[in-house]
């Protein structure tokens, strides 16, 4: 089953830069990835240079990108303003003033929180737990 994410950071003039993870996109696993191996500006930038991921490992090199990995068309997409919903994904991170943050339907809110790894954790139980 694919747990599709979106992932986002504000650039130095203010605009957005965002790809989409079509597969690994839990917490406990694109979530979890992002905390512990991509969080730079530099290292989410190389992340997103060849544009979307199919599904996300600890380095760009091993992560499984559409366009070199599936021969499958994709960019990264530039907003203005931060645009995203919760419609054709199921999470979206994005850094913001050097922090992740995340929005989920599984959240009551639907307002993006910081993300950090006691909300890893917390979604780490829940899968042990079977309840994904």
């Amino acid at each position: 089953m694919s747990n599709q994410a979106t992932i986002s950071i504000q650039v130095d003039d203010g605009t957005y830069k965002q790809i989409t993870c079509r597969w690994n996109g839990l917490p406990a696993e694109c979530g979890s990835i992002l905390l512990k191996h991509f969080s730079t500006p530099e290292s989410i930038n190389e992340l997103m240079d060849l544009g979307n991921l199919a599904e996300i490992a600890n380095t760009t090199n091993l992560s499984i990108y559409c366009i070199r990995d599936r021969d499958e068309l994709t960019e990264v997409v530039t907003y203005p303003e931060f645009e995203c919903d919760l419609t054709d994904c199921e999470y979206n991170y994005l850094f913001k003033n050097g922090k992740w943050f995340i929005q989920s339907d599984e959240y009551s809110d639907k307002n993006f929180f910081p993300f950090t790894f006691d909300v890893f954790q917390h979604e780490e139980k829940y899968i042990d737990e079977g309840a994904f």
